[in-house]
């Protein structure tokens, strides 16, 4: 049974949560795109562009969990860029749109585009080759693609990864290396 200072602690800690989120509305301070999955990718001219933005945004989780804080809303997480690779199928000539992507002022639309990047190209924003720990790399035993993309465009249900002997699992990258060469703006 929780102590009587546990009990005010924890009545104190929702009382500031709820007035601080009251605060923000009514001043106006709520950053609106938090609660929503709306990504406007309407307002996006090229096709292609609008069209991986629309997948992004039909993917986006809703998680309560931020960087070791209570924070609602909605995410990009892994299983987002893996949908949306299998969905849209990602390859080479997409990379003048998801560097348009890099530019939107939406941080979802910017760190998808940046994985998707990095899946793509086997290098990081830098030009580094993809970490081996990394699991955008297809070595990593928990690569985010091995198994996934149905051929349909559509992401499978994890599978157990112990099954598939590591470096051996088809890699979903095109076959033509681009060399890191991805911040092409």
């Amino acid at each position: 049974m929780p102590s009587i200072a546990t009990k005010a602690a924890m009545y104190l800690v929702v009382t500031l949560l709820i007035a601080g989120f009251f605060g923000m509305v009514a001043t106006g301070n709520v950053a609106p795109w938090r609660y929503s999955r709306h990504l406007q990718c309407e307002h996006q001219a090229d096709k292609r562009v609008r069209e991986i933005c629309e997948s992004i945004e039909r993917h986006v989780e809703y998680t309560c969990c931020g960087h070791a804080i209570v924070s609602p809303g909605f995410r990009s997480t892994l299983k987002t860029v893996a949908a949306v690779w299998c969905e849209q199928r990602v390859n080479g000539t997409d990379i003048a749109a998801l560097n348009a992507l890099l530019l939107s002022s939406d941080m979802r639309l910017q760190s998808t585009a940046e994985s998707l990047l990095r899946l793509l190209t086997g290098h990081d924003q830098y030009g580094n080759p993809e970490a081996d720990v990394s699991i955008l790399n297809p070595s990593h035993p928990a690569y985010i693609l091995r198994d996934r993309c149905n051929g349909q465009g559509e992401l499978l249900p994890n599978q157990a990864l112990e099954s598939t002997p590591q470096g051996t699992a088809a890699d979903s990258r095109p076959a033509a290396h681009l060399g890191g060469q991805h911040r092409i703006i």
